[in-house]
């Protein structure tokens, strides 16, 4: 009876054992590096934008253009990787996706990228295809002062601005089907919720581009699971 009992304990003991190292594979590992020298001796801040604020995620410094972090990962989660404390138009928050693997953050000059895993490849992909048609903008009042600076007559100036507004138009609507597209696409994981957030937000600030007009219509045909995440229905409730 004392063998069976000792038996049976080392059994669950195992059973323990195995269940504590399943739960510790789901790891997050984030390897970056920055041309950036301004950058070396700041610390790195992973932050999850929740319920309108953001929470700490992890951190870690930057030292001789490199950092890393790395941790148990309950969930998927897009995160904002802020570099340093100054947050402005020149150090905007990277949009990294936290998922198994070992994901690797670029910061250059002139492109940022996360790499490495299925869901930052797939974001990345469409963030370049949206940075190049955002590249064919133009910007009306720039291009009307230009043309009033070479002397240009109204008639011709009318004409030009017209022709803006045309291709402009065209390149917003561009924009809008390849974001539609996107988060319908990615209705059943982090980056459609993301993503849509990030078009509600930019609607309800107006920034970069005109409110969307496609955001109702996402959010209705998408399924009840993507409709009942709090941040999403947050979101689409300031719109109304």
């Amino acid at each position: 009876m004392k063998q069976l009992f000792t038996q049976t304990t080392l059994i669950i003991a195992l059973a323990l054992m195995c269940a504590a190292c399943a739960e510790q594979t789901n790891l997050y590992s984030v390897t970056g590096t920055s041309s950036q020298a301004y950058l070396d001796g700041n610390t790195a801040y992973m932050k999850l934008m929740d319920g309108g604020s953001y929470r700490d995620i992890d951190s870690c410094t930057v030292l001789h253009g490199n950092f890393q972090m790395s941790g148990p990962l309950d969930s998927v989660m897009c995160v904002s990787l802020f570099m340093g404390d100054t947050y402005d138009i020149n150090n905007r928050p990277i949009l990294v996706v936290l998922e198994e693997g070992n994901v690797k953050v670029n910061i250059g000059y002139s492109s940022v990228k996360a790499e490495g895993t299925p869901l930052n490849e797939r974001l990345y992909h469409f963030l370049a295809k949206r940075d190049s048609i955002g590249m064919m903008l133009t910007d009306p009042n720039l291009t009307r002062m230009e043309l009033m600076i070479d002397g240009f007559s109204p008639d011709i100036i009318h004409k030009r601005m017209e022709e803006v507004m045309r291709n402009n138009k065209k390149y917003f609507d561009a924009l809008d089907n390849l974001e539609t597209k996107f988060v319908e696409e990615n209705y059943d994981n982090v980056l459609g919720t993301t993503w849509f957030i990030h078009m509600c937000e930019r609607a309800l600030f107006n920034f970069d581009v005109p409110a969307n007009p496609n955001i109702q219509k996402i959010y209705k045909k998408a399924p009840a699971e993507f409709r009942n995440n709090p941040n999403v229905r947050r979101c689409v409730m300031l719109l109304r």
